[in-house]
């Protein structure tokens, strides 16, 4: 009785079936990338940005004419300022509000305990967290925790102040700064 022969696969089919297999894997890595850079754009994109339609929006400083004993280190009061988001809301009430208080509104006693020049160099908003990191300008020279409370009151009135928003995390050059945290 004869044996069935087995169907040996010559070495070009190898090949071919290696690359088919090499194409798949590949093509499913791609897919795979662009499916973790939709969802991280999707977790990290601020629900409340409006396009490019002007948004009023409140921008919290300190104030030496409504607090002139400075008794509560973080009382803040809103400021109103109308600006486009770009490329969100909350981003861009975050930059206006690290321009500090204009003429007008020092003129009023209005002030920011938040160092000049710094810059944002993350924010997303995921379930309700506002995670925010800054470089290390923001910490430079901050003393005390007055100065500290009044930083942390300035940033979270004004991203709290958006539906998306319960709580923020400030994180300095990527690392967790214990003193920026409630």
């Amino acid at each position: 009785m004869a044996r069935p022969r087995k169907k040996i696969r010559s070495k070009k089919k190898n090949r071919a079936w290696i690359w088919k297999a090499i194409s798949v894997v590949a093509l499913l890595y791609l897919i795979g990338l662009g499916v973790v850079w939709l969802l991280d754009f999707k977790l990290w994109e601020d629900p409340d940005s409006t396009g490019q339609q002007p948004a009023n929006i409140q921008l919290f400083f300190g104030n030496s004419e409504l607090d002139p004993e400075a008794l509560d280190c973080g009382a803040v009061f809103p400021v109103s300022r109308k600006l486009t988001p770009i490329p969100s809301v909350a981003r861009s009430a975050l930059t206006e509000l690290l321009k500090g208080p204009t003429t007008e509104e020092a003129g009023q006693g209005y002030y920011t305990s938040i160092n000049e020049g710094v810059r944002v160099l993350g924010l997303g908003v995921i379930n309700g967290t506002a995670q925010i990191d800054f470089d290390q300008k923001f910490a430079e020279d901050v003393a005390g925790s007055c100065q500290v409370e009044a930083i942390r009151a300035q940033i979270t009135q004004t991203l709290i102040q958006f539906p998306s928003v319960s709580s923020v995390v400030i994180t300095v050059a990527g690392e967790v700064s214990e003193a920026f945290q409630p």
